[in-house]
């Protein structure tokens, strides 16, 4: 069971060493900035989607 739990920590400590290499170089402000206007949008157009699955469900009966 512990030669199990060794090679699970040794490929979870490679997956996580390419993951930082990966990521040295981006600019997480700007990646914040896109994702929290991608919410934005999605929140601003929840009752449009509300409204288009009531309308949908009174088609579909």
């Amino acid at each position: 069971m512990a030669k199990i739990l060794d090679s699970v920590k040794g490929f979870f400590g490679k997956c996580v060493d390419w993951f930082k290499e990966k990521t040295k170089n981006v600019k997480w402000k700007e990646v914040w900035d896109k994702v929290t206007t991608g919410l934005l949008i999605l929140v601003m157009a929840s009752p449009i989607f509300i409204l288009a699955w009531i309308f949908l469900w009174f088609l579909t009966r």
